[in-house]
């Protein structure tokens, strides 16, 4: 979480000329002893104050807009990094219980600036680290060697054609991949009419998004720069998805989003399987992602990953990723059904009524049609709560390690400046 510089000889000179009761480091040593001393280089005990820690959370936290739930999303690196839970609980508990040294440096004297930095990690250059890390302590080989990716780009426009989304997904994700064989399958929908990431700024006042409407030859500059195209294929301005006759969209929690978005899975897999028949490919990937969103650092080698599982975002308190998943080629048509109703064979979709997410927040969604006897328990509701339950109804393992920071969909100017 942070990275910490500490000038320990600077500051024990300080010290030694502060207290005036010894006359060299030397002799300061002796009294406080090595140990604490040996602890001190890490800047954990004088270097990050808890006082001082949260006096910058109540800063930043004045200046955080609480009512728009911007506390979950990562997009503000600054409010979030200096959350109340870091500074509170992470960082007090893990000095005093760790290095029941809290006493005593709340004692001594604050280390002055050019003695002491204490700066956020970027969670970019940790996640490229680790798999460097992981590489190194495997002799070199990877726990893969499956390397043919579809790149799935599906869903509503938005943002796509601006630079700033489509040369992230050309840099960190298709060529962040390092894939041996790749090709990119297009799902679109022109009417969606949201636009985070355009320069004109008569944004939306609840959610800073332009609205915009794209014609096809507004995309062509960012197929020519993603590159790899193998098909598109445009979703009419009509038609939801048929829903089992019980069921109607105004109960669906959310209203369309998840039957929306899973019916252009279903069919960008039909159209990587046409391809697959036509030119003689197997793939061993299918990487999906929304297409209004910006990457914000390499996802790394195609090979890092274990090919057994799905991969996607997952932390404790949210659901499975619905902005991108990485999935094994075997396990895509499962995944793509998530939505199917299996009670009326698969004719028709399904989705969470507001009364059956009442009863999953409280893990007594127990009945729910195709997933019983599994109970399902959502934290939010959105559309990767019933495809998590899914995937673990028919047995797909799937790990939600990749960080949620790769990906941010709202200007982050626009929320922190």
């Amino acid at each position: 979480l942070v990275k910490f510089s500490f000038d320990v000889a600077a500051y024990l000179e300080r010290l030694v000329r502060f207290y005036g009761k010894v006359r060299t480091v030397e002799e300061f040593r002796r009294r406080v002893g090595s140990e604490f001393l040996e602890r001190s280089r890490f800047g954990l005990v004088a270097c990050v104050p808890v006082s001082e820690c949260l006096d910058e959370n109540m800063r930043t936290h004045s200046a955080k807009p609480r009512d728009l739930g911007w506390w979950r999303s990562r997009a503000n690196l600054t409010v979030a990094q200096a959350d109340q839970y870091l500074c509170d609980m992470v960082l007090s508990g893990v000095l005093h219980r760790k290095f029941d040294t809290m006493k005593l440096g709340l004692d001594m004297l604050p280390p002055r600036s050019e003695e002491c930095t204490a700066q956020f990690a970027s969670v970019g250059e940790a996640w490229v680290g680790d798999k460097e890390v992981q590489l190194s302590a495997s002799g070199g080989v990877w726990p893969s060697i499956a390397s043919r990716v579809a790149v799935c780009i599906q869903g509503g426009v938005r943002s796509f054609p601006h630079p700033r989304a489509y040369q992230s997904i050309r840099d960190n994700l298709v060529n962040g991949l390092n894939a041996s064989f790749l090709r990119v399958f297009y799902v679109l929908n022109l009417t969606s009419d949201k636009c985070s990431w355009c320069d004109e700024k008569d944004w939306d006042p609840a959610w800073g998004e332009r609205h915009v409407q794209h014609q096809p030859g507004d995309l062509l500059a960012a197929f020519s720069a993603v590159g790899h195209f193998a098909s598109l294929t445009v979703e009419p301005s009509c038609c939801w998805p048929k829903l089992r006759p019980d069921l109607h969209y105004e109960d669906c929690f959310p209203r369309w989003s998840g039957t929306v978005q899973w019916r252009g899975k279903e069919q960008c897999e039909a159209d990587i399987d046409q391809y697959e028949v036509a030119y003689g490919v197997d793939f061993d990937w299918v990487l999906w992602t929304r297409p209004d969103v910006r990457w914000e650092f390499p996802i790394g080698d195609i090979r890092s990953f274990p090919s057994d599982r799905v991969h996607t975002t997952k932390t404790t308190y949210t659901e499975l990723s619905d902005i991108f998943a990485l999935v094994p080629r075997r396990y895509m048509p499962i995944y793509a059904s998530a939505y199917r109703d299996r009670s009326a064979n698969g004719s028709a979709f399904t989705c969470i009524t507001r009364e059956q997410l009442a009863r999953a927040y409280n893990q007594e969604l127990c009945d729910f049609p195709g997933i019983a006897p599994l109970c399902v328990t959502c934290f939010f509701g959105n559309p990767g709560c019933l495809v998590e339950f899914h995937l673990e109804k028919h047995e797909v393992p799937f790990e939600g390690s990749i960080p949620e920071e790769i990906t941010s969909r709202i200007p982050r100017e626009y929320i922190v400046g």
